[in-house]
């Protein structure tokens, strides 16, 4: 029988074993050394003698293949195509792989005996030392914001027709309650919630996996009136910035993310970090990076909507040079990274309110 290695095949090393696994394949396996060059060997396929019916106590290599057929990483020569299919042609092997493994995953179940044995270790695993970051964020001095809230008495339904991305900013400063009012609602906490064994939880104005709020904030302020310009961090509990330096350049920031005219003439800008730790404490599957990434997009509409309605403009990009930020912000990479970069101001508008930089179709629309 010619078989060959399905494909893509991802194998990988670990301090706890090697592990074998493919986005066709039905789950991901623990292998053994001899496994791994059989299934390498059979890249460009190799002929397997099987016997019809496995024998009592018989060989083990027979029984391998026959668990690796099962399970589908040994498949026909014949089989057909094995080329990635859309969209995992452009976004590769790793991407696909990640999709697959978290999909269908085996939630814990109230009362199981494996919601006991996870409550035990949660109780008994300590939660990671403050960061760099956190800790200025915690224990430096604070520049303290109003906690007057700017009027929000713009209805729901102009907050949804205005919001817009804004790359064109007015060369005026954006008004501290303004700047102190979206601070709040995008990164402070609303309530606390007693969350028992997990502790005290902080409630923020969006949704986020097990309220662990990963995300923190930090503001490269160019243009707030009574803020002096510098890269600060945000602490929601004081309703503060803690500065972490006094220089930043537009040009830098322009530079690392795109540039896409995000910082030209942007007032302020906001770059979120996220410390994973603080999902994995609670999430322990590998399916909780998607949690993580949908958070962040929570915090970015409450972001975006909250400018809205306070009369700014702002943008947000994920294109942003991940290993720069991580010097730039003094990250403790890889727990801690940044996610999104936002900027934000008065905008410069048409005569509608749209954008200045937006163009009007000019045509039927058209994919």
């Amino acid at each position: 029988m010619k078989l060959r290695a399905v494909s893509p095949l991802v194998i990988e090393s670990s301090p706890d074993g090697l592990f074998a696994s493919s986005p066709r394949a039905s789950r991901r396996i623990r292998v053994s050394k001899p496994v791994v060059e059989l299934l390498l060997s059979a890249k460009e396929g190799i002929d397997i003698e099987i016997p019809e019916a496995p024998a009592s106590g018989g060989d083990h290599k027979d029984s391998a293949v026959r668990l690796l057929i099962s399970l589908g990483y040994l498949v026909d020569a014949d089989s057909g195509d094995m080329a990635l299919p859309p969209p995992w042609q452009q976004w590769g092997v790793l991407a696909w792989a990640f999709h697959e493994r978290v999909r269908d995953a085996p939630f814990i179940r109230r009362g199981s005996d494996a919601e006991a044995a996870w409550r035990e270790t949660i109780e008994h695993d300590e939660p990671s030392p403050p960061t760099r970051l956190q800790q200025a964020q915690r224990e430096k001095e604070a520049i303290l914001l109003p906690r007057i809230r700017a009027d929000l008495d713009v209805s729901f339904r102009k907050v949804l027709e205005n919001r817009r991305t804004h790359r064109r900013f007015q060369d005026i400063p954006v008004d501290l309650i303004a700047f102190a009012t979206l601070l709040h609602y995008t990164l402070a906490p609303m309530r606390f919630a007693d969350a028992r064994e997990l502790g005290v939880r902080e409630l923020r104005a969006y949704a986020s996996a097990g309220a662990r709020h990963e995300t923190l904030g930090c503001i490269a302020v160019f243009n707030v009136a009574d803020i002096d310009e510098g890269l600060y961090v945000y602490d929601g509990i004081r309703h503060g910035l803690v500065l972490l330096k006094k220089d930043v350049s537009r040009e830098i920031l322009e530079d690392l993310t795109g540039p896409q005219g995000f910082y030209t003439t942007a007032a302020f800008g906001i770059i979120t970090v996220c410390d994973a730790t603080r999902m994995s404490w609670k999430y322990r599957g590998p399916r909780a990076y998607r949690h993580l990434m949908n958070n962040v997009g929570t915090f970015a509409q409450v972001f975006s909507m909250t400018a809205a309605a306070l009369g700014l403009g702002g943008a947000i990009t994920g294109a942003i040079q991940d290993s720069a930020f991580d010097r730039l912000l003094g990250l403790e990479a890889p727990r801690e990274f940044p996610t999104f970069s936002m900027s934000c101001g008065v905008p410069l508008l048409k005569s509608d309110g749209m954008p200045a930089d937006f163009l009007s179709p000019r045509s039927s629309f058209s994919i």
